[in-house]
């Protein structure tokens, strides 16, 4: 088994893996829930990530980490962004004194 075209970033890590047998890949990554992957089962390898991978093959293993606070803040900001574009664009109210 083994892997290369490594690539490392905070929250990307992409390789291409070559198994013969199923097997676990443990990277030296603190493990988070906010992990995901495009191929195997992420798991809690003693604290480090780790892909299981099942199957023989070669496989081009992504992985991506997007806490939720991401997404809850990003609607947050779309929330405000619009609501500042609306009392923006807004039509101005005309007052007529008799």
């Amino acid at each position: 088994n083994s892997i290369s075209s490594f690539y490392f970033s905070p929250n990307r890590i992409t390789g291409e893996v070559v198994i013969n047998e199923q097997d676990t890949l443990v990277l030296n990554q603190n493990y988070h829930p906010s992990w995901q992957t495009n191929k195997g089962l992420i798991e809690d390898y003693n604290g480090l990530l780790s892909v299981r991978l099942e199957g023989k093959g070669s496989y081009s293993v992504k992985l991506n980490y997007v806490p939720k606070t991401f997404y809850i803040g990003l609607i947050i900001s779309i929330v405000g962004f619009a609501y500042l574009l609306y009392h923006f664009f807004k039509p101005k109210n005309k007052q007529r004194f008799l």
